[in-house]
């Protein structure tokens, strides 16, 4: 077995769900996130929903938790403060 990781069951995320993810992952509202990105709170919701389905998530803890210890989700420190590194990797996105 490689020490290098794979996505977990091949799943690949578009660039927009990564950055929904690693927001979400930092505790950003809906609102909050949707400025940041210039869209709207409906637009992120409608990201977390498919992000939900695609990784098989009930819930948004559920979604954060599985995206970390599949290692969707690195960080370079925990917990988590403003200060560290929260990313998804390049090999678990469709596009890199």
């Amino acid at each position: 077995m490689s020490g290098q990781r794979t996505p977990a069951g091949g799943v690949k995320l578009s660039r927009r769900q990564a950055q929904i993810i690693e927001g979400i992952g930092r505790g950003n509202t809906y609102r909050a996130l949707a400025e940041k990105l210039s869209i709207s709170p409906a637009t992120v919701a409608y990201h977390v929903g498919r992000l939900q389905l695609k990784l098989r998530t009930p819930t948004l803890p559920a979604l954060v938790g599985l995206a970390i210890v599949s290692g969707i989700l690195s960080s370079d420190q925990f917990p988590l403060e403003l200060t560290g590194n929260l990313v998804v990797p390049d090999e678990f996105l469709a596009d890199p």
